[in-house]
């Protein structure tokens, strides 16, 4: 607690295995968050501690002040609870810390402590994985973080974090930091959780489909599919697989492909069943024989998903009711084949 220095950087770096992490994009949604965010400018000077205090009066545990420079060490520990996202998902743990006193007494040097003594998520101490550090940050500065929190540890619904600084902390006068104390008290100003999901692993596009029930047995009927992807042939051992609203309309490895030239696309066929690759033009046709289609619901768009070993990509498309029993549909803005 100290003259403010607005000059310095407070940045808290978490490394992942290929880099660190940023503030999430826009895709981001939220899974959880813990108060309101008072200050919103990276760096941003607060003028004491007092200020802080008053901004965080009406929010309570665990927005609040953690140690005192002179007697103890913050140690700050909360929790978020949500509903597990999909897999694949990334999470992004953010949150507002003032007066983290990581800079160095003598700023002319350049120097940086890392003044983070442990940081915990479930548990489960900084590793490859992530990993935390404090960068540049002086005192009475706001800093905004953001924390990679490894995948596995999102399934439950529920993820605890535990801070713990260590000292010297700072104290200074007159615009320049003078003294170092014992130890590091800092302020957690608001945390949130937020998600970012993952991006198909292909391109993947439908042209048009359609389904043709069977009147005397209603949950009965046959596909047509003609679609648009972006994709290398997968190895032989491979899985090629194509769903709607996770019903299985085929699944076979590549390696049951023939193709009849090295230019042609690569076909499947049997009993009815025509499924043909175009690896060449990045088209796709599916055509079934009559079989179970009980779990696709038109009600809420039909997933159509499509895979390629362990690349997968997958498109919600509006079906609707035709004559003659049919569901269909027509991508608005796509010419050629299928349409």
């Amino acid at each position: 607690m100290a003259s403010p220095r607005p000059f310095l950087i407070g940045l808290l770096a978490i490394m992942l295995l290929v880099g660190a992490s940023t503030l999430c994009g826009a895709q981001a949604y939220l899974l959880d968050e813990i108060g309101v965010q008072d200050w919103f400018f990276h760096n941003e000077v607060i003028p004491n501690s007092t200020a802080f205090a008053t901004a965080q009066s009406d929010e309570g545990w665990p927005l609040t002040w953690y140690g005192a420079d002179f007697m103890w060490n913050a140690d700050i520990v909360w929790t978020h609870t949500f509903t597990p996202p999909a897999a694949g998902t990334t999470a992004y743990l953010e949150f507002g810390l003032y007066d983290l006193d990581s800079g160095d007494i003598y700023p002319n040097e350049g120097g940086v402590r890392d003044v983070v003594a442990g940081f915990w998520l479930d548990g489960q101490g900084q590793d490859d994985s992530f990993f935390l550090e404090a960068g540049p940050s002086d005192s009475d500065c706001y800093g905004l973080y953001s924390v990679a929190v490894p995948t596995a540890l999102l399934a439950d619904g529920s993820l605890s974090v535990h801070l713990v600084l260590t000292g010297p902390g700072l104290l200074g006068g007159g615009g320049v930091n003078w003294l170092y104390t014992p130890f590091n008290g800092a302020g957690l100003d608001f945390v949130r959780l937020r998600a970012e999901p993952a991006a198909p692993d292909l391109s993947f596009s439908v042209r048009s489909a359609s389904i043709k029930w069977y009147k005397q047995q209603a949950d009965l009927g046959k596909v047509h599919l003609w679609a648009d992807f972006g994709g290398e042939a997968p190895a032989p051992e491979e899985v090629v697989a194509i769903r709607f609203d996770g019903v299985e309309l085929f699944s076979a490895p590549f390696s049951q492909f023939r193709q009849s030239l090295p230019s042609e696309p690569y076909c499947w066929a049997s009993r009815g069943m025509v499924v043909r690759l175009d690896f060449a033009e990045g088209l796709l046709f599916v055509s079934t024989p009559k079989m179970v289609l009980g779990g696709v619901d038109l009600s809420d768009g039909v997933e159509v998903e499509f895979s390629l070993g362990d690349d997968v990509g997958a498109e919600n498309i509006p079906m609707t009711e035709a004559p003659g029993s049919r569901a269909v549909y027509l991508c608005p803005d796509c010419e050629g084949e299928g349409m």
